[in-house]
């Protein structure tokens, strides 16, 4: 199943368009520091912990799509965020707090209650098409780390 469960295109799509809105409204409201934060924690933060230990550890790989982004581009961009707002002296304790909070919204609300819980279906209409599945020989990625994949398309474990 999984082609289709715990994610499927539709809460992928969700997840994912959600994520963008979460980081274009810091762009739109500069002056609100505190939203700045919660995307630089989720990028800086929660994307290097999944990217960088979950995901090698559960598929036992070293690099898996999305590290590279997260090394290149959420870390140091976010390092260069938090230097200029703090020599700057434009974050506070307010900010360091509502920008955890937001974060702990947005993954706790719209991507684990939304995206992977209400979303999350077995019998969804919308799997991954085999060509997505088989990409980067994903297939004998799995069968290296003890999973045995199902053929592509049949939807059951």
């Amino acid at each position: 199943m999984d082609d289709r469960y715990p994610l499927n295109q539709a809460n992928c799509a969700f997840i994912n368009i959600t994520a963008w809105a979460f980081y274009l409204v810091p762009v739109i409201l500069p002056g609100a520091v505190w939203l700045g934060i919660a995307q630089v924690l989720f990028g800086m933060v929660g994307q290097l912990i999944v990217h960088g230990v979950v995901i090698n550890i559960r598929l036992k790989t070293i690099y898996n799509p999305g590290l590279a982004a997260v090394v290149l581009g959420h870390v140091p961009l976010g390092i260069w965020y938090l230097v200029e707002v703090n020599g700057q002296g434009l974050v506070n304790g307010w900010d360091w707090l509502f920008g955890v909070l937001m974060l702990a919204a947005f993954v706790g609300g719209i991507m684990l209650r939304l995206g992977y819980g209400l979303m999350s279906d077995k019998n969804t209409r919308y799997p991954f098409e085999p060509w997505e599945m088989a990409r980067w020989n994903r297939i004998q990625h799995l069968t290296r780390t003890g999973i045995t994949p199902l053929p592509l398309g049949t939807g059951s474990s």
